[in-house]
């Protein structure tokens, strides 16, 4: 009988619990698709809307007022073309895109026919060329050196040593507990599986979604 009421609360936590996060997890896919990122490109001859991370290096996007840009690309034509480039750059005004050449070596603020990953169309509209995607973009290339040089933060620290307080506590209190209960005579199975399961709750539950949560930000940072 004890046994089957505990196979009963077992299957019934984890039935609740996988409803629970199914739910979540289908929420969570719609709302992705809703605010999924598309662009207008040039396939087949025709002007179609699709994913942003779907384009590739030779496609022929447009862009307008209020568009993403999704990846680096160089100016076929415009119209009143400004664009954001404050990610980048840190100019605070929007600079004016045009159709052009720039020699090879000029900087991100001098390249007048280009346009890149990361900033935003303040006004006008222009026709662009994909030439590089993802981590071969200059916010990619960023992204890459702030992810191998990034501090440790104080929030991460903290939580990493409290990571190791919990360790120690548990150690403390297995060995602890262990000893009490043979000096007391009792069983090592029984004291062992006493010991574990003191050790197992004193661990937040929460600790490992606080884990992922700042993983994430340190993400969304990059």
């Amino acid at each position: 009988m004890d046994a089957v009421i505990i196979l009963t609360i077992i299957l019934g936590s984890a039935t609740l619990g996988f409803v629970q996060e199914f739910r979540a997890s289908v929420a969570v896919t719609a709302l992705r698709r809703r605010l999924a990122l598309t662009v207008e490109a040039l396939r087949n001859g025709r002007i179609t809307t699709i994913p942003a991370s779907e384009v590739v290096p030779g496609d022929v996007i447009r862009l307008a007022a209020g568009s993403l840009v999704p990846a680096d690309s160089v100016v076929l034509e415009a119209v009143d073309f400004l664009v954001t480039e404050a990610s980048l750059t840190g100019e605070s005004f929007p600079v004016e895109k045009r159709a052009g050449i720039a020699p090879m070596n000029t900087p991100l603020a001098g390249r007048l026919n280009s346009v890149f990953m990361g900033t935003s169309v303040r006004s006008g509209s222009a026709s662009v060329l994909i030439v590089k995607t993802g981590r071969g973009t200059e916010f990619g290339a960023i992204a890459e050196r702030l992810k191998i040089h990034q501090p440790e933060t104080e929030f991460a620290r903290g939580v990493r040593q409290f990571g190791y307080l919990l360790v120690r506590l548990m150690i403390i209190m297995v060995v602890f507990v262990l000893m009490v209960n043979q000096a007391l005579g009792r069983p090592v199975i029984e004291s062992l599986l006493y010991a574990v399961a003191l050790a197992v709750g004193i661990s937040p539950e929460l600790l490992p979604a606080i884990e992922i949560e700042t993983g994430f930000h340190g993400c969304m940072r990059l």
